[in-house]
């Protein structure tokens, strides 16, 4: 059975950065509640896999967790499409 097209373009990019921290899936989940997001483990763990989308309501609490603005979230989001572009073009 064929993968559902992905739901959101950020999640990714939310993991990577959320590592880059040292932020277990919990840590996250608890400053986006702290922040006063309504958000499970769960739901967190399918915004990064892509199997959830991303209200602007959620984007707006994640930017301001992360301590970014939409523009920042954004570059991050480029240069992690331009990696990804890069690597679909090299020779197997």
């Amino acid at each position: 059975m064929p993968h559902p097209p992905p739901r959101n373009v950020l999640g990714p990019t939310l993991e990577e950065i959320r590592v880059s921290r040292g932020w277990t899936l919990e840590d996250f989940t608890a400053r986006l509640r702290e922040a006063g997001m309504t958000c499970t483990v769960r739901q967190l763990r399918q915004i990064e896999t892509q199997r959830r989308g991303i209200t602007d309501y959620e984007l707006m609490y994640l930017c301001a967790v992360l301590g970014m603005t939409q523009e920042e979230l954004d570059g991050h989001l480029k240069r992690a499409m331009a990696r990804l572009l890069r690597a679909k073009k090299k020779p197997k």
